[in-house]
């Protein structure tokens, strides 16, 4: 096997090198240069993470909306270690009413890695109390991923790939979820690992010994891992498919250079472990497909393959055990987002990429939950729910928009000044929805609204436009 098929084969899986990307539109207008779309499916119970409540009764006057009494919040309005923070506007639920440790992890922490540090090292942008207007899975996601509930408009991550180039290999890659692309650009699923197995079926003669050393690592590794089985027909025909495209010679050594789990700055293999720096840091578990999707990503991004792409965490569709399966999809949610932004770091302090400076990242979920418990200590679907903003064009702002009221219904706000109007005293006021959020981020974030694809799938001339994102 030579150095063409293998580059080839590792572009199949969603990893490269050396493919310059253009983003002339993103340097005109101080738009990011890549986008991630976060989606954890199932609708997340934000009382539960971001938008806490309390044991105070719920609207239906039978179950609390919580059980943790409203004296444990933690942030803003509550308590975290042995004082109140006065230095963050975010408030959220005690994961340790629930349990203290998550896979091992102390659930404190990880919530104070989301909410503290992360927010101060990426920003954040909180826009709790927003109505989803619909409790269906299948329009939900359609309409907090592409603004609009009807079928066949794209995913804003999708838009954003072919507004910014739609002629590199791999430009938006998905994990699952809402990836609609109304044709406008060529989508890759990357379901798994398992292109790693091919490494070890084919001779790789035509390496060098550290280069061959290093390959058969790694898939020794992931095979060990994964215990994948043999490739299946239809992906070994998109393999050769890879294998039969040109490439340059130089391709494996860019390749070893810039994927920061297969290569080191150093020479090639000090030791051969050293080859996969990310593999259980921080004690993550390489093995967790959250993780690794979070990596590859990020790598796709700095080796040029992609510019926008999905993150896909399953599953928060929580009818039965709602806090703890609650608890269990927020801190795979914080887990893999962490990852991808250390790796984003990694990446540019080892090659003097920019890649942590611009990207934009964009979480949801595609509802909430109910603010009761029903007959199995579960909830059901809820149309009030929050999206979170980071990354480029929040840096620096750490806020929280809107609100939800003590029933966990949207509060209307000023279209104007976002002040809250709990009364619905202002006859201007609203409540926000994702058509608005939308129109929001692409013209205040991404700064696309003069582009021709837009006039495709642009909103009602009648929608207001809220200053979300102008500091």
């Amino acid at each position: 096997m030579n150095r063409r098929e293998i580059l080839k084969l590792l572009a199949a899986m969603g990893i490269t090198a050396g493919m310059p990307i253009s983003v002339a539109r993103a340097a005109t207008c101080s738009s990011p240069k890549y986008f991630v779309s976060v989606f954890v499916k199932g609708g997340w119970d934000t009382t539960m993470f971001c938008d806490p409540k309390g044991n105070h009764l719920s609207v239906d006057g039978n179950t609390p909306i919580n059980y943790f009494n409203p004296d444990l919040i933690r942030g803003k309005h509550g308590k975290i270690g042995n004082g109140y923070r006065a230095d963050t506007p975010f408030s959220w639920a005690p994961p340790s009413a629930v349990s203290s440790l998550q896979d091992g992890f102390d659930t404190e922490e990880l919530y104070e890695r989301y909410f503290i540090d992360m927010a101060n090292e990426h920003g954040m942008v909180l826009i709790n109390g927003m109505d989803a207007m619909t409790n269906s899975h299948t329009i939900g996601r359609r309409n907090i991923f592409s603004g609009n509930q009807a079928s066949g408009y794209p995913t804003i991550a999708a838009l954003y790939a072919a507004i910014l180039n739609k002629n590199i290999a791999m430009p938006f890659v998905t994990f699952g979820g809402y990836d609609e692309t109304s044709s406008l650009i060529a989508l890759s699923r990357i379901g798994d690992p398992s292109f790693f197995e091919d490494i070890t079926d084919h001779a790789v003669s035509n390496l060098t010994d550290d280069e061959n050393a290093l390959m058969q690592a790694v898939a020794l590794k992931q095979n060990r891992r994964y215990a994948m089985s043999s490739i299946g027909h239809q992906r070994r025909q998109t393999v050769q498919k890879f294998i039969d495209s040109k490439t340059s010679d130089s391709s494996v050594a860019n390749l070893l250079k810039m994927a920061p789990k297969y290569a080191s700055n150093d020479p090639l293999l000090q030791t051969v472990e050293n080859q996969l720096p990310l593999g259980t840091e921080d004690g993550y578990l390489h093995s967790d497909m959250d993780i690794l999707q979070a990596e590859l990503l990020a790598t796709a991004f700095s080796s040029g393959l992609s510019v926008t792409g999905n993150l896909y965490l399953s599953s928060a569709d929580s009818h039965r055990d709602n806090d703890t399966r609650q608890l269990e999809i927020q801190c795979k949610y914080i887990r893999a987002v962490d990852r991808f932004w250390k790796t984003a770091k990694k990446m540019d302090d080892a090659y003097g990429s920019s890649m942590t400076d611009h990207t934009t990242m964009y979480s949801a979920s595609e509802f909430s939950r109910t603010p009761w418990y029903n007959k199995d200590n579960g909830k059901d679907h809820w149309p009030t729910t929050t999206v979170m903003l980071s990354g480029a064009g929040v840096r620096g702002q750490q806020k929280v928009i809107g609100a939800s009221d003590d029933g966990f219904l949207p509060i209307n706000v000023d279209p104007t000044t976002l002040a809250l109007d709990p009364s619905k005293s202002n006859p201007n006021s609203l409540r926000m929805t994702s058509p608005m959020l939308h129109q929001a981020i692409r013209n205040q974030l991404l700064c696309i609204d003069d582009h021709a694809l837009i006039q495709r799938f642009k909103f009602d001339s009648s929608l207001p436009e809220l200053p979300l994102f102008t500091s």
